[in-house]
C-alpha cells in the first residue's frame, strides 16, 4: 500500500512519520527510513531517542545512495572502486581528446574547463533521468534541427565513451540507482518491511523508478509531501511541482497495481509559533490575503549597503538575541544562504568580531595545502619549462632542504638577474651585488654558495624532469611518490605534524594526515584513469589539476553550541526559533533560473516531444525556487529577519526579491531597518565592534565616545591602539617618542652622504625608511636611468683623465667615437661580465648610449675651447679616507654632521696668481638650479661639495677660490632644425639646449675664465650692456659666503630634528613640476592623502631669492 503523509511546512511531516516508526519497531517489526543525506543524523538521533537503542535495530536510515549500496552489497556483485568528482573530469577530458577526431559542434569548445563540467551535468542529468546515450543518438535525427541534431549526435558520442573509459577502471555511483532498481525485484530485501521517505521536495526518475521496484515488495510505503490539502488546485502555487510528484508516484503504484491509500492531511501546527509567521506562511499559500492588522514585532526586514553590511547586521543582532533571551542557543539559530558560498567571507569576518560561534555545512579547496602546492609547481616545472615562479612556489611551501634565508637568497638573485627557464641549468656567474659592482671576494664567496643552493634545489628537479617526461601514466604517478620519499617531503611534513601535536593543534595535525592520504588516493586514480597510456608531461600535469580542482577538505565543527550557516536547498534545521533569511535581492533569492547549460528550454521541450524528457524546464526551475524561498522564511518558530543589499560590490545596484516585497506587503508595520541609518550604539555587541564605533567617532566630543575612551582605556591589550588614535586625532606628526632611540638609530654624531640630505628635506618620513629602518625595495639588474647614468659616468671620466686638455680638444669626431666604443666594451667586459647572458634589449640600450655619449664628449670639447679652466679631478671621493676630508658641521650637543660624497668633475684655473676652482656634475636626467630650492634644503648636494674642497681640499688643491658649481645634461641634445641644416648648424643649436645650469660666482675673471667670449652658449651669463657688468645665474663672493652659512644651518637643522624623532610624512610640495610622491618606494605604507600638509617651498626668482639670502645674511649679521 502507498501512503501519503501530506500538509504544508511546519505541519509536523517528519514528527508524523518518526511516530509511525517508532510504534512500528516497538513490535519489533522492520522498517526503513529513507532521507536526504544531509538529514541522515537528525534522524537517526531523533528517532534513538524516542525507541531506544534496542529497538533501534529494527530501523535502518539511509539516502538513496546508501540504500543503493547496501543493497548491491547484500544481492549484487563485486564493484571497482567508485570514481569520485574529479576523477570523472579527468576521464571526461580524456574522453574528449580521444575523440577530437569526430567531433564538429564541440570541437571549439573542447579546450574550455567549463565543458567538462557541463559535459558531466550532462551525463549526470541522463542518468537521473534513467535517460540512455543510444536513445539521445536515437532521437538526434527526428528532431527537425540540424543544428540540434549535430549537437544531441555527439552529446551521445561523448557521454557513451565517457562511460565506456569509467567502466574500465572505476565504478561510477551515479548508476547505482538504476542497478538497485532492478535488482529490488528480485530480491527479499523489503519483504514485510514498511518503508518511510521523508524530508524530499521531489524525486528525479532514478529514484522514482526505485520507489516503483519498493512498492510491490514492501509492506508499507509511506511518502510525506511537503504540499497543501488542495492537491487538484489549478495555476502556479509554490506546490505545484509538488502536487505534480504525488501524480508521478500515484501513476507508478498503478503500474504495479498497488493500492494507493487517501492522503493523511497535517494542518499547520500553530502553538508555539508567533502569529506573525503563522500568518505569513498562510499568506504565502494563498490562505490569507488581507494585510496583517496586528504589530509586527517577530518579522524584521533590513536593507544593508552591501554583503558585508548585511553580515554585520546578522552577527550584532544574533549577539543580542543571545544577551536579551538566556534561553536561546546558538543552535536555534538559523543563518539561510540561496547560493551555498555566497557570504563565506562576510560571515566568517563579522562573526568572528561579534563572538558569535558558527558552523557551516561547507568544504574548503585542497589546493592551497603546501604538499600539493609542491606537486602542482613541480608539474608545472616539468610541463611549461623551468620557470622561476613555480620554482619559487615549490620552494616556499617549507618542504624542501632549503632554509628560509636561502630561499630567499636564491629569489633575490633570480629577480635581480632575472632568472628563469634554461638559466636555472646553468651555474650563476653574475654578481651578487648587481650590475655595475666591483666583484669583491665577498661577492665571489656569496656567488660560490648561490651555487650550492641551486644546485641541491634545482638537479633533483631536472633529474625526476627527464625521467617523468618518458614514462607512462602509471609510472609518472609512481615517480612523483618516489620524488617525495627520496628529497625529504614526508620527513618535513611529520615535523612539521609534530610541531601542531606540541602546539596542541590537533585539528591541524589531522589535517595533514588527511591531505597527504587524499594526495596518494589522487596519484592512484591519475594511475588507474590513464594506466600505460604514455602522455606528455603536461596533459598529466593538466589531468592532476583537474582532478585537484575538485577535491575539498571537510571541517568539524569547533563549537557544541554554534550558529548553522547554511544554503536554502541543502540546509534542514531542526528546532529553528530564529532564523535570518540573507541576501533576498531580485534574482539571488529567489534564485533566477538558470539559463546555463549544453540544452535550452525549447531544446529539452523539442527532446521531450520526441520522448525522451530531461530535467524540468526553467518554468519548473522557477516554481521549485518559489518551494525553496518558502520553506526558508516558514523554517523559524519564533522570529523572522530578512535582509537584502542595496548594491554588490562593483557598485551594481540592487533590488530586494519577492521574498521582500511579500513580507511587506503583507505586514504594513513590519520593520524596515537600514544599516546606514543604525545609530553607533546599536551596533555595539562586542569589543571589537565597540572599537570599531570609537575609531570612526574618535573626535567626535559625544557622551557613548567618551564612555567608549575610558572603557578601552583600562584594557591593557587596547593601549596601543587607543595611543595610535589619539597621535592621529590630534594631528600628531609621525615621531620617534624617546629621543634615545632616535639617537641611537641615527646617532649622535651622524655620518651621511650629500644625497641623503636632499632625501630628509623631500621628506622626513622617506629618509626614516630608507635610511633609519634600511626598508629598501628590490632591483633588477637592468640598465635603467640609474645605472646609464654609472655608465655615463665612467665613460667621462676616463675620457678626460686620458685625454688631458689640449689633446682633448683636438680629438675628431672619429677619435671620439672610437674612445667612447672602446670604453663602453671595456666597462662591460670588466664591471658587467661581458655580453654572455645579457638580453638582447639590455644590450640594444647599452650600444645606444654611444650616440649620447659622442654628443656629451663633442659639447665638452667644444666648451672647453673656450675655457680656461682644466678638468683636474674625476670622480672626487670626500670621505675620511677619501681625497678630501668629510664636510662637518658642528652640533649644539657636542656632535658633528658630517657629509661624504662623490664630485663628478672638480675643474680649476690658474690666474693672477689665484686658483679658481668649479665643480661640475653630469645629469643623464634634466636638473636646473633653483636658488629658492637651496633655502628650503634642496638641491645643496654640489655647493656642498664645493664647500668642503673650499674648506678641505688644501692639501690637493691649495687655496682655492669657488667659483660655481654647474650641471652639464649628460644626454643626447636635441635641435628643432630641419634636414637642410648643416652639421655645424646642428652642433650649435644642440650646444644652446644643453647649456650648463648652476650658479657662477659674479667676478670678471671667473666669467671670462668660464667663456671668453661670455656669449651664454654654455653658461648662462652674459654682458649687461646696461650695467656694463654681467647678468644671468650669479651670486657674488659675499652672497655664496652667506649660502655657506645658510646651508649650515639647514644641514643643522636637519641633524637636530632626526635626534628629536621627527620623522614625519610631510613631503615637499611639487617643485619644477616634479611630484615628489610619484615614484616614491614608501608611499604605500605612508599613508600619506591628497590635501594632506605638505611642506610648503616658496617659488621665488633668483633676484628675490637673493634678496631673501642677503636679508637673512644681515638678520645673522
Amino acid at each position: 500500500m502507498l501512503n501519503f503523509i501530506i500538509g504544508r511546512n511546519n505541519s509536523g511531516k517528519t514528527e508524523k512519520i518518526r511516530a509511525l516508526i517508532a510504534e512500528r519497531a516497538s513490535e519489533n517489526k522492520k522498517c526503513i527510513l529513507i532521507v536526504p543525506e544531509q538529514f541522515s543524523f537528525e534522524s537517526e538521533r531523533s528517532i534513538l531517542e524516542k525507541i531506544g537503542a534496542q529497538k533501534m535495530l529494527n530501523v535502518d536510515i539511509l539516502s538513496f545512495t546508501r540504500l543503493a549500496f547496501v543493497i548491491n552489497e547484500q544481492y549484487g556483485k563485486a564493484l571497482n572502486k567508485t570514481i569520485d568528482d574529479g576523477t570523472r573530469k579527468v576521464l571526461m577530458s580524456l574522453s574528449l581528446e580521444a575523440l577530437s577526431g569526430k567531433l564538429e559542434y564541440f570541437k571549439r569548445f573542447s579546450s574550455k574547463p567549463a565543458l567538462l563540467s557541463n559535459l558531466l551535468t550532462f551525463v549526470t542529468e541522463l542518468k537521473q533521468c534513467a535517460v540512455t546515450p543510444d536513445e539521445i543518438a536515437e532521437i538526434s535525427g527526428k528532431t527537425g534541427n540540424k543544428s540540434l541534431g549535430k549537437k544531441l549526435s555527439e552529446l551521445s558520442l561523448i557521454a557513451a565513451s565517457y562511460d565506456a573509459l569509467v567502466s574500465r577502471s572505476f565504478f561510477d555511483d551515479e548508476n547505482l540507482l538504476t542497478i538497485a532498481a532492478d535488482m529490488i525485484s528480485e530480491t527479499d530485501f523489503f519483504d514485510g518491511k514498511a518503508v518511510y521517505f521523508d524530508a524530499f521536495c521531489g524525486f528525479t526518475k532514478q529514484e522514482r523508478n526505485c520507489i516503483k521496484s519498493i512498492l510491490p515488495k514492501a509492506e508499507n510505503v509511506f511518502i510525506s509531501l511537503c504540499t497543501d490539502r488542495d492537491l487538484s488546485r489549478e495555476g502556479v502555487s509554490v506546490f505545484e511541482n509538488v502536487n505534480s510528484e504525488f501524480s508521478h508516484l500515484k501513476e507508478c503504484a498503478a503500474e504495479q497495481n498497488v493500492g494507493v491509500s487517501s492522503p493523511e492531511i497535517l494542518n499547520v501546527k500553530e502553538d508555539g509559533r508567533s502569529p506573525e509567521l503563522v500568518y505569513l506562511e498562510k499568506y504565502l499559500c494563498g490562505e490569507e490575503s488581507e494585510p496583517y492588522k496586528e504589530e509586527c514585532d517577530n518579522i524584521v526586514v533590513c536593507a544593508a549597503g552591501n554583503r558585508a553590511d548585511e553580515a554585520d547586521f546578522v552577527a550584532c543582532e544574533i549577539k543580542k538575541l543571545l544577551r536579551c533571551n538566556p534561553t536561546l542557543r546558538c543552535r536555534n539559530i538559523a543563518v539561510i544562504e540561496r547560493t551555498a558560498g555566497t557570504y563565506d567571507k562576510e560571515l566568517s569576518e563579522s562573526f568572528k568580531k561579534y563572538g558569535v560561534p558558527m558552523f557551516e555545512d561547507k568544504r574548503r579547496p585542497i589546493g592551497i595545502q603546501p604538499v600539493m602546492v609542491f606537486v602542482k609547481c613541480l608539474l608545472a616545472l616539468c610541463a611549461e619549462g623551468f620557470s622561476t615562479e613555480s620554482f619559487m612556489r615549490l620552494l616556499k611551501t617549507g618542504l624542501t632542504a632549503l632554509s628560509g634565508d636561502e630561499i630567499s637568497e636564491l629569489e633575490n638573485y633570480a629577480f635581480l638577474w632575472n632568472i628563469d627557464g634554461s638559466k636555472w641549468r646553468r651555474d650563476f656567474t653574475e654578481n651578487p651585488d648587481g650590475l655595475g659592482f666591483d666583484v669583491t671576494e665577498k661577492s665571489q664567496e656569496k656567488l660560490i654558495r648561490l651555487n650550492d643552493i641551486r644546485k641541491r634545489s634545482v638537479l633533483p628537479v631536472l633529474a625526476f624532469k627527464k625521467d617523468f617526461e618518458e614514462a607512462d601514466g602509471e609510472k609518472k604517478s609512481r615517480l612523483i611518490y618516489e620524488f617525495l620519499i627520496k628529497n625529504g617531503v614526508t620527513e618535513r611534513l611529520r615535523e612539521k605534524i609534530e610541531y601542531l601535536v606540541s602546539s596542541g593543534d590537533t585539528v591541524l595535525c589531522e589535517e595533514q594526515d588527511t591531505v597527504w592520504a587524499t594526495l596518494m588516493d589522487m596519484l592512484g586514480k591519475m594511475a588507474s584513469a590513464i594506466g600505460e597510456t604514455v602522455i606528455t608531461a603536461k596533459r598529466y600535469s593538466e589531468l592532476f589539476n583537474i582532478l585537484l580542482s575538485a577535491v575539498t577538505l571537510g571541517s568539524l565543527p569547533q563549537e557544541l553550541d554554534s550558529v548553522t550557516v547554511g544554503a536554502a536547498d541543502r540546509i534542514r534545521v531542526t528546532d529553528c526559533k530564529v532564523a535570518f533569511v540573507i541576501g533576498a535581492d531580485s534574482g539571488v533569492f529567489p534564485l533566477d533560473p538558470s539559463t546555463e547549460g549544453l540544452l535550452s528550454d525549447s531544446e529539452r521541450k523539442v527532446m521531450g516531444a520526441l520522448g525522451v524528457k530531461l530535467a524540468e524546464t526553467a518554468e519548473y526551475k522557477a516554481v521549485d525556487e518559489k518551494l525553496t524561498a518558502y520553506r526558508a522564511v516558514t523554517s523559524p518558530s519564533e522570529k523572522l529577519y530578512v535582509t537584502y543589499s542595496l548594491s554588490n560590490f562593483d557598485g551594481t545596484s540592487m533590488r530586494p526579491s519577492e521574498i521582500v516585497n511579500n513580507i511587506v506587503t503583507a505586514f504594513p508595520t513590519v520593520p524596515k531597518l537600514d544599516t546606514a541609518l543604525s545609530e553607533p550604539l546599536y551596533s555595539i555587541e562586542s569589543d571589537a565592534s565597540a572599537f570599531k564605533v570609537l575609531a570612526t567617532d574618535y573626535c567626535e566630543n559625544t557622551e557613548l565616545v567618551v564612555t567608549l575612551k575610558k572603557y578601552f582605556g583600562e584594557k591593557n591589550e587596547y593601549s596601543s591602539r587607543i595611543r595610535s588614535l589619539d597621535r592621529i586625532a590630534s594631528g600628531d606628526k609621525m615621531k620617534i617618542r624617546d629621543s634615545k632611540n632616535a639617537i641611537s638609530l641615527f646617532g649622535k654624531s651622524m655620518y651621511v652622504s650629500a644625497s641623503r640630505v636632499e632625501t630628509y628635506y623631500k621628506c622626513p618620513f622617506e629618509y626614516f625608511c630608507k635610511f633609519g629602518l634600511n626598508a629598501k625595495p628590490r632591483k633588477t639588474a637592468e640598465l635603467d636611468p640609474a645605472q646609464s647614468g654609472t655608465v655615463i659616468h665612467f665613460v667621462l671620466e676616463h675620457v678626460l683623465s686620458l685625454y688631458p686638455k689640449p689633446q682633448l680638444i683636438k680629438l675628431s669626431d672619429n677619435d671620439i667615437k672610437r674612445i667612447v666604443k672602446n670604453l663602453l666594451s671595456e666597462y662591460l667586459n670588466e664591471t658587467m661580465g661581458g655580453k654572455e647572458n645579457k638580453e638582447k634589449r639590455f644590450l640594444y640600450l647599452y650600444n645606444r648610449l654611444s650616440d649620447s655619449l659622442f654628443e656629451v664628449v663633442k659639447r665638452i670639447t667644444e666648451e672647453l675651447k673656450v675655457s680656461d679652466f682644466t678638468p683636474t679631478g674625476f670622480e672626487v671621493k670626500i670621505d675620511e679616507d677619501g681625497e678630501i676630508p668629510p664636510y662637518a658641521v658642528p652640533l649644539p650637543d657636542g656632535g658633528f654632521l658630517k657629509i661624504r660624497g662623490s664630485v663628478d668633475r672638480v675643474d680649476t684655473m690658474r690666474k693672477n696668481g689665484k686658483t679658481y676652482l668649479r665643480v661640475i656634475d653630469y645629469k643623464s636626467g634634466g636638473k636646473d638650479f633653483v636658488l629658492s630650492d637651496v633655502l628650503s634644503g634642496l638641491n645643496m648636494q654640489m655647493l656642498i661639495y664645493l664647500f668642503a674642497i673650499g674648506e678641505n681640499g688644501e692639501e690637493k688643491y691649495g687655496d682655492v677660490f669657488p667659483s660655481g658649481v654647474l650641471y652639464m645634461p649628460a644626454k643626447k641634445g636635441t635641435d628643432a632644425l630641419g634636414r637642410k641644416a648643416t652639421s655645424e648648424e646642428v652642433l650649435e643649436q644642440k650646444i644652446k639646449n644643453s647649456r650648463l645650469s648652476g650658479i657662477v660666482v659674479n667676478d670678471k675673471d671667473v666669467i671670462e675664465g668660464m667663456d671668453r667670449d661670455v656669449s651664454g652658449r654654455f653658461i648662462n651669463v652674459t654682458y649687461d650692456k646696461k650695467s656694463g657688468g654681467f647678468k644671468g645665474d650669479l651670486l657674488t663672493a659675499a652672497e655664496l659666503g652667506r649660502l655657506k652659512t645658510e646651508i649650515d644651518g639647514i644641514l643643522r637643522e636637519m641633524a637636530n630634528s632626526l635626534k628629536a624623532g621627527n620623522v614625519e610624512v610631510l613631503p615637499c610640495e611639487k617643485t619644477n613640476d616634479r611630484d615628489v610622491c610619484a615614484y616614491c618606494d614608501y608611499y604605500a605604507v605612508c599613508g600619506f592623502e591628497q590635501g594632506a600638509p605638505v611642506r610648503k617651498i616658496e617659488k621665488m626668482s633668483l633676484k628675490d631669492a637673493k634678496k631673501a639670502l642677503n636679508k637673512e645674511g644681515d638678520d645673522v649679521g
